[in-house]
C-alpha cells in the first residue's frame, strides 16, 4: 500500500495518481484516502465527487488523519462545530490544526470564525511549535516580540525564531 501511496505522490498522470491513492485507499491506507478525497473534490483525475470526497475525509479524519479533519471543519458552516472539530485534531498532535487554531484567535474576525483571543492564539501557537511547525513558531515569535497574549520577551522571541529554522531545516 506504501508503494501505491508513494507512486501517486510523485506521479505526473492525475488518473494514475487517483487510482493509485483509491487502491491504497481500498486497502485501508488512510491517508491515502484523505488524499484522494482531494482529487475527488477538485475532480483531479477521477470525476468530481464532493460527498464522497466528504466521506472519505470523515473516515480518515476518524482514524487521526489531521488534514482530513481539517478539511472537514473548513467546509462547515458552523463555527462552533469547525473550531471544536479542528482542536480535537490539534489535541492529537496535528501540528497545523493548532496553527489554523492560532491563526483564527490571532485574525480575530478576519478568520470569520472567531472572536480574537490573543491569549488562546499564543497556546495554539505554541502546541503547533512544539509539533515542530515553522510557521506557528515564527508567529509566536511576533507575540512574544509584540507582547501580544504573552509576555513580551525580546529573547524568547530570538529563541522561538532560531527553532524555527530548525523546524524548517528538518522538513527539507
Amino acid at each position: 500500500l506504501q508503494a501505491c501511496v508513494a507512486a501517486a505522490a510523485g506521479s505526473t498522470d492525475p488518473v494514475a495518481a487517483a487510482a493509485d491513492y483509491r487502491r491504497a485507499c481500498a486497502g485501508g491506507h488512510q491517508s491515502a484516502c484523505a488524499a484522494l478525497a482531494d482529487k475527488l473534490e477538485a475532480g483531479e483525475g477521477v470525476e468530481r465527487d464532493v460527498n464522497q470526497a466528504r466521506d472519505l475525509r470523515q473516515t480518515a479524519c476518524d482514524a487521526g488523519i489531521g488534514d482530513a479533519c481539517r478539511a472537514l471543519a473548513l467546509a462547515l458552516d458552523d463555527d462552533e462545530a469547525a473550531v471544536a472539530m479542528i482542536a480535537d485534531s490539534c489535541d492529537d498532535g496535528d501540528g497545523a490544526s493548532c496553527f489554523t487554531l492560532g491563526r483564527w484567535y490571532d485574525d480575530g474576525p478576519k478568520s470569520g470564525r472567531v472572536k480574537t483571543d490573543w491569549f488562546k492564539a499564543a497556546g495554539f501557537y505554541d502546541k503547533a511549535c512544539v509539533q515542530e511547525h515553522a510557521r506557528a513558531c515564527v508567529e509566536l515569535a511576533h507575540m512574544y516580540f509584540k507582547g501580544r497574549g504573552v509576555s513580551s520577551d525580546v529573547r524568547r522571541a530570538r529563541e522561538l525564531v532560531e527553532h524555527a529554522c530548525r523546524a524548517e531545516d528538518n522538513e527539507g
